[in-house]
């Protein structure tokens, strides 16, 4: 009996998210299922043709500078 596992892959959806401090994020989510469909991998990506890339590598840096008033 083999070990190799398989992964099925459905099809691309479109994702919206309004996030607080970016705002909307517009991302394409890719869903991955293994064989017996007991794990799931979801994998999103920013749409092309949108600021969703832009959005997402500003929310690397968001929240990590000391704000002063």
């Amino acid at each position: 009996m083999s070990n190799t596992r398989y992964v099925g892959v459905r099809r691309d959806e479109r994702k919206r998210i309004l996030h607080p401090t970016v705002g909307m994020l517009d991302l394409t989510c890719l869903s991955l299922f293994s064989e017996d469909s007991r794990q799931r991998l979801l994998w999103f990506t920013p749409r092309a043709g949108t600021d969703t890339a832009e959005k997402l590598a500003l929310l690397t840096v968001v929240g990590t500078q000391a704000m002063h008033t």
